[in-house]
């Protein structure tokens, strides 16, 4: 569905004369073909639609980095670094907020019966599974 989703957005920004991002959606199907390739190198199957949206997180953490840097040196990248990001943050599931985030870890805890730290890796198994790139598990929201 995503890799459909993209080769249909660069065709779009072809027509639309886009360059910008016609040039970020190349680079993400580009990212795509690779982390296919590099599967199948090692007998696994193309990305499903939960592998793509890791990579573009990666994608998305990676121009973050950059743009931090290229403020702190002074550059003209940050523009084009936040053009790219919004670009490929269109393709990842809508964000939960911090209350939405902090309900569904105490559901989690109810569901499993979680007693303390040693069945934290059960709560987060769940919490993968039914909200896949809904919620960043880097932004302290009540993990």
């Amino acid at each position: 569905m995503l890799r459909d989703a993209s080769t249909t957005a660069v065709k779009d920004a072809m027509r639309a004369k886009d360059e910008r991002k016609l040039s970020t959606l190349r680079m993400v199907n580009s990212t795509i073909k690779n982390a296919d390739i590099e599967a199948r190198g090692q007998g696994k199957p193309p990305l499903s639609d939960g592998d793509l949206l890791a990579c573009f997180k990666k994608m998305i953490k990676q121009r973050q980095e950059s743009v931090e840097l290229s403020i702190r040196v002074a550059r003209e990248l940050p523009r084009q670094e936040r053009e790219e990001i919004a670009i490929i943050s269109a393709y990842l599931p809508k964000q939960m907020s911090d209350a939405d985030v902090k309900a569904a870890i105490a559901a989690a805890h109810r569901g499993n019966g979680a007693a303390g730290m040693k069945d934290m890796g059960k709560v987060i198994g769940v919490l993968k599974a039914k909200y896949a790139g809904q919620m960043d598990s880097a932004r302290p929201a009540g993990w």
